[in-house]
């Protein structure tokens, strides 16, 4: 009989397991009656790293009730209460009252807490790790690469994992999916002309600045030398010269490489907050992309068998779904924004798409379901809704039409697989094979047996992040979606048609998609900001 394996660790104490948080409630205005419905929410985002990495302490949002509040940990004490954000400025007040619970009786909120506490921990351990360095603040990476012993290799492989922590059926597991970054073994300065640079504008580096490894976003040469190019070291009021300045915090062979102060400066941004830096060029390696071809051949070696809605280069695409696909049609939208829609052209294309396509329909939708490829913005939800009520106002839907929302990213950044346990081992799991992991989540292969296809099957994860909606119902959807197989009609697709069809306009009418984290497997979506697992 076969049994269904995830790549997950339960926590076996979870019942030895507690935890203590007290409640702060956030006074003062955090921008709620802006024009864009996710400036308050990028506000308390702010503030809860601010508290967070400033106190030393973890921080949780707890995003219930009319005002919001914040869960820090009950044995640290708020030593700030003012923090000034964009515009306004927020003063904290703590509650008296101490919550404590165990993991083995945790509810909805208490559990996003203890993610968010444990998650803390966690990073806080790897932080202190000298042989690692982070992509972001939930990735990390070996400094040593794994294919270091070849000599004539063309470019290095850092091998690497992102630690989640997650609740499944009510037990606490953690996740450790395996993840590369590639980056070309040369150093910049040596595999790269002055023209050859110019072009290179924006992409991302690889910085050794001694013992520290981090990634950067290249912006340009100054034209200047290390020795020549002045700057403001952060918190002072003096000048450096990039040349002296390296040399005083990483040593006169950052890298093992002897630094030249008549070598290129360069000037590049911090990956996360946008700041300008300024940096030696020869301390720097490209980040290669996936679909590099050096990249490419790697990722089919290391491949291993197991022991809508979308936005793309300032255009949105959507694909209008009917009655199990007798009724599809795609449509698209220029934006002014990359990857967030308004509200109002949300509103103005699914009003024009659904006006159109109503008549055609045998008879009024009962259910209307928004499927975000990827995260799901509050303006975009809110521009949803004000179609339905208009819809409803005029008599073409029924008052009582059930909506909701549902994100598909297409690649996790839990990293879950799932395989199946039988009598000759684990091999990849039937096409169809599926896990509900909470009420609101599950996943779903979309691929697998019995097509032979090489790798480990990458389940789809879906997530229902508005409305009232049946979670193994919107399971069972995107499976069958998935097996609309109009592109590929002998084989298997792993996304469902809604996505794929969104997916393939916008690659062919706007242009191609960069994959700047050049991670093996893809990218890893959903990469929440630290310590800030919300509870809706």
């Amino acid at each position: 009989m076969k049994q269904h394996v995830f790549n997950l660790y339960p926590v076996v104490n979870q019942d030895d397991l507690r935890f203590s948080y007290r409640y702060v409630e956030v006074d003062g205005e955090l921008g709620a009656g802006s024009d864009d419905p996710d400036f308050a929410a990028r506000n308390l985002n702010l503030l809860a790293k601010k508290v967070a990495f400033g106190q030393e302490l973890p921080v949780a949002i707890i995003r219930s009730g009319e005002r919001p509040l914040l869960a820090v940990a009950a044995d640290h004490p708020i030593k700030r209460c003012e923090y000034q954000l964009t515009p306004h400025v927020v003063s904290l007040r703590p509650h008296d009252e101490i919550h404590s619970v165990t993991f083995s009786n945790l509810d909805e909120i208490s559990r996003q807490i203890a993610l968010s506490f444990l998650g803390w921990e966690l990073r806080g351990h790897l932080y202190g790790r000298k042989d690692l360095w982070r992509s972001s603040s939930n990735t990390f990476f070996r400094k040593r690469p794994v294919n270091v012993n070849e000599a004539r290799r063309s470019f290095d492989i850092y091998g690497g994992f992102s630690p989640r922590f997650l609740f499944v059926g009510g037990l606490l597991h953690i996740a450790v999916p395996v993840i590369y970054c590639y980056t070309d073994s040369q150093w910049a300065d040596q595999a790269f002309d002055n023209q050859a640079i110019q072009r290179l504008g924006g992409r991302k580096m690889l910085y050794h600045f001694g013992a520290q490894v981090y990634p950067v976003k290249f912006q340009k040469r100054t034209g200047k030398t290390l020795r020549a190019q002045q700057f403001c070291p952060e918190g002072t009021n003096t000048t450096a010269n990039v040349y002296d300045w390296t040399v005083e915090k990483a040593g006169q062979v950052p890298a093992g490489r002897q630094l030249d102060p008549d070598s290129p400066a360069i000037q590049y941004r911090n990956v996360g907050n946008e700041e300008e830096r300024y940096g030696a060029l020869s301390l720097c390696k490209l980040m290669l992309n996936n679909d590099d071809p050096r990249v490419a051949r790697s990722r089919r070696e290391h491949q291993r068998n197991p022991k809508q809605l979308d936005v793309l280069d300032h255009t949105a695409a959507f694909t209008f779904f009917y009655e199990g696909g007798a009724v599809c049609a795609m449509r698209d939208q220029e934006s002014n924004q990359k990857e967030k829609l308004s509200r109002e052209l949300v509103a103005k294309l699914v009003y024009d798409g659904l006006k159109q396509d109503l008549p055609d329909l045998d008879e009024p939708p009962r259910s209307i379901v928004l499927r975000r490829d990827g995260r799901l913005f509050e303006a975009e939800w809110l521009g949803f809704l004000d179609v339905i009520k208009k819809f409803i106002a005029e008599g073409l839907l029924p008052g009582d039409v059930l909506t909701g929302a549902v994100e598909i990213p297409k690649h996790y950044s839990f990293g879950i697989r799932l395989a199946e346990s039988g009598m000759n081992g684990l091999q990849n799991p039937e096409l169809g094979a599926w896990e509900q992991l909470t009420k609101a989540e599950g996943i779903v292969c979309t691929t697998g047996l019995p097509f032979n296809i090489p790798g480990t099957v990458e389940p789809l994860f879906v997530r229902v992040v508005r409305g009232n909606l049946n979670a193994e119902w919107v399971l069972e959807d995107t499976f069958g979606m998935s097996q609309l197989c109009w592109p590929v009609p002998t084989a298997c697709m792993r996304l469902p048609i809604d996505l794929k069809l969104c997916d393939e306009h916008l690659r062919a009418f706007a242009g191609r998609a960069d994959d700047d984290n050049a991670l093996f497997g893809g990218t890893l979506e959903n990469d929440e900001e630290p310590l800030l697992v919300a509870a809706r």
